[in-house]
């Protein structure tokens, strides 16, 4: 991970970057209290958010909304690299 913790505008943002192996993914889909994206730099997979699958490459970003069940894997045949930044919102 490359950075957690909190800004003056934000409770929380945690950014890093993920390598997968084929086959693999970092934890089973779940969902937090946090918004979040994903952009895909290398490799092929699958990422579900709230049920719909969609087949990513290089080059693809997610979205998911806080507490949408969300999940990524890698299907392809080669690494799988992904950038992620999720955001919590401080309460008005």
């Amino acid at each position: 991970m490359h950075f957690n913790g909190p800004t003056k505008q934000l409770a929380a943002v945690a950014s890093g970057v993920v390598t997968l192996e084929p086959g693999s993914r970092p934890h089973p889909p779940h969902r937090h209290p946090e918004e979040e994206f994903v952009i895909v730099t290398a490799g092929t997979g699958e990422i579900e958010v709230d049920g719909v699958v969609t087949q990513v490459a290089s080059g693809d970003m997610m979205y998911a909304e806080a507490n949408v069940l969300h999940g990524i894997v890698n299907t392809g045949q080669t690494t799988m690299t992904f950038y992620f930044t999720k955001i919590l919102a401080k309460n008005p």
